[in-house]
């Protein structure tokens, strides 16, 4: 007994035996009849497209190129030809092709073309090509701002200017989305000057112009003297709670924890540490027990801090721990020793600094006026007139919070001068503030995380889909499997080669071809700042009893 399809593809021995031009099946999708010089299509020579030793009527894969005769046949229309390994000749064998999803008949449509790669990743044999590149940008996305602010009676212009501007920094800060999904920075190629944010949305990319970004969380905290700071707006993406407590806890006596005092190096230690200790000693205490978010409160009012109690946020200001964080203070005097001990006073002098270092939190300073106060708490011994511009370069100093030659991020903002220097301040440390890169490799689908041996550093000076893998000082890089930068400018262009596992035993294959992605992330100073897609075909195991 003789079969008409050994094979079970969908694809008579008659046709596949001798690949005769008369024998393709016909528009109306039925096969031609046979006619009187050869009513039995009989074939003397069977042909073996692959030469695997397989005649194509008993090879489900007649062209050996990991796809199934019956797939390739039944999706003949989106340009497949199962007896062609590269069915449009264009360098991407189909089964690459399939993997990335392009066009199998077109050769303007390819992998290359659309700037993505597929790694096959056969199961436990060698995975091709041996390395791939990604090129990403390392501008600033995601911040939290949490402004404070010294609430004595002498700063309600301050206050009143910032709350009036908010809304309009916000709007002067955010990218502009440019209306299209994406997964990857290739997505939004067509775009200019774009790229794909991590919320998966083509915008104008936050290096240019004056800059920009795309994930902007907004907080509020006051203070006066020792141990009067309280969260009135936790970090959240609603800027409108932020300007909504700026204008209810502002009340006609100027502020809400009452009295002078102020303790300017103390506010950022309870922001980011609450009642915690540091190194076995508490540094911020809570004032009294009432939560001061009322519509209005009365001078003298006793205010707890009011911490976040999210285990997944960062200190009592609640910053989230995947963003860049930036802590604005805004104060025009120091009088520490007014209200508490010197010996107080030079525990958060002293450790103010470590404090937001160790926890990667940026000071910016906006600062006016001077106080007779103590210069050096530890050392001195009598006052001086101290101008602040000495207490905002000294907390941004010593948090390391330093542009590229070393200058904190320190602003003379007396009244309305305020809320433009705040914005400038953001503006420069998002451009001018070198950051720690570090890179990870994270599961889109399970598994796929795990095909990448390792990523290395390419400084070849190539452009890499529109960047320049930029060439960088060989001190600042720290190789390993996957490598960091220190001290990287944000907005350098930096590229990666991804190398694959070899003979990966992870994925075994399915009956069908699979692809597994995985995510490159860069990241500045622990927040994402770009990212890219590693695909990973795995072919099929294309298995059948052979019937005859």
């Amino acid at each position: 007994r003789y079969s008409i399809d050994a094979d079970g593809d969908a694809i008579p021995d008659s046709y596949e035996g001798c690949h005769l031009e008369e024998l393709f099946i016909q528009a109306d999708g039925t096969w031609p009849k046979p006619d009187k010089s050869n009513p039995a299509h009989i074939c003397k020579d069977p042909v073996d497209t692959d030469g695997d030793s397989h005649h194509d009527y008993i090879d489900l894969d007649s062209d050996g190129d990991g796809l199934p005769d019956a797939f390739e046949f039944a999706n003949r229309h989106l340009g497949y030809n199962y007896l062609l390994k590269d069915s449009d000749n264009d360098g991407a064998d189909d089964l690459v092709e399939f993997g990335a999803g392009t066009n199998p008949g077109d050769k303007e449509d390819n992998p290359k073309t659309r700037g993505n790669f597929v790694f096959l990743a056969p199961y436990d044999k060698e995975t091709t090509p041996h390395r791939e590149t990604l090129s990403f940008e390392t501008a600033i996305q995601t911040i939290d701002l949490f402004f404070v602010f010294d609430h004595t009676g002498s700063m309600g212009a301050e206050i009143q200017s910032l709350k009036s501007a908010l809304k309009e920094i916000i709007n002067d800060l955010q990218c502009k989305d440019l209306g299209k999904a994406c997964s990857d920075n290739i997505d939004c190629s067509t775009l200019p000057n774009s790229i794909c944010s991590e919320q998966g949305r083509c915008i104008t990319s936050p290096q240019y112009g004056a800059g920009c970004f795309d994930n902007m969380w907004t907080g509020l905290g006051y203070y006066s003297h020792a141990n009067t700071f309280w969260v009135a707006a936790q970090l959240s993406p609603d800027s409108s709670k932020t300007v909504t407590m700026m204008d209810r806890t502002f009340n006609g006596w100027g502020f809400c924890s009452y009295g002078n005092y102020e303790v300017p190096y103390q506010a950022p230690i309870c922001a980011v540490l609450g009642t915690k200790e540091y190194n076995g000693k508490q540094l911020c205490y809570n004032w009294g027990s009432n939560t001061c978010l009322t519509a209005s409160c009365s001078p003298k009012s006793e205010c707890k801090m009011n911490c976040s109690n999210d285990p997944n946020r960062l200190g009592c200001a609640g910053f989230r721990k995947d963003a860049i964080r930036i802590y604005v203070q805004a104060f025009d005097e120091e009088e520490c020793s007014d209200g508490t001990s010197k010996a107080n006073c030079a525990a958060y002098q002293s450790n103010v600094g470590p404090i937001l270092k160790e926890n990667k939190v940026k000071f910016i300073g906006l600062y006016s006026d001077e106080s007779t106060t103590y210069k050096d708490y530890a050392n001195d011994n009598s006052k001086q007139n101290v101008d602040m511009s000495y207490v905002a370069e000294y907390i941004g100093k010593a948090s390391g919070t330093v542009d590229k030659n070393g200058k904190p991020f320190a602003y003379k903002a007396a009244d309305s001068a305020v809320a433009e220097n705040a914005k400038a301040g953001i503006r420069a440390i998002s451009k001018n503030m070198p950051i720690q890169i570090t890179t990870e490799v994270v599961d889109i689908d399970p598994g796929a995380s795990k095909l990448v041996e390792k990523l290395e550093l390419n400084m070849s000076e190539q452009t890499v889909h529109n960047r320049i893998c930029t060439k960088l000082d060989a001190s600042k890089v720290v190789i390993q499997d996957y490598p960091m930068i220190n001290d990287l400018m944000p907005g350098t262009s930096v590229c990666f080669d991804v190398i694959p596992v070899q003979n990966q035993k992870v994925i075994k294959p399915v009956s069908e071809p699979k692809v597994y992605k995985a995510r490159v992330n860069v990241l500045g100073d622990g927040s994402v700042l770009n990212s890219g897609i590693a695909y990973f075909l795995v072919p099929g195991e294309i298995e059948q009893e052979i019937v005859n």
